[in-house]
């Protein structure tokens, strides 16, 4: 990240007491992700949203993970049924 970048992540991770670095994933499911495209007019969601599956999402934070050896993971849902199994 650029120096303002760095700042800013340095200054939440102070606030937030957070003393490592982390890998944070938001994964929204629920109103943003409709299978049912008669749905789409709902909530202002649109047909350009993709949701990826869980897999992918532990998939990309395993490559990061390695990439830049952090072995913390915040993680954020709204799906109640989301389970990752993350072993390092």
């Amino acid at each position: 990240p650029n120096v303002r970048m760095q700042l800013l992540l340095s200054r939440a991770r102070l606030s937030a007491k957070m003393r490592q670095s982390c890998i944070a994933v938001h994964i929204r499911r629920g109103d943003a992700c409709f299978p049912d495209e008669s749905l789409l007019s709902v909530g202002g969601a649109t047909a350009s949203r993709k949701c990826f599956s869980s897999a992918q999402y532990l998939d990309a934070i395993l490559r990061l993970s390695r990439q830049y050896q952090i072995n913390n993971i915040v993680l954020a849902s709204n799906s109640q049924h989301l389970r990752l199994a993350v072993a390092f």
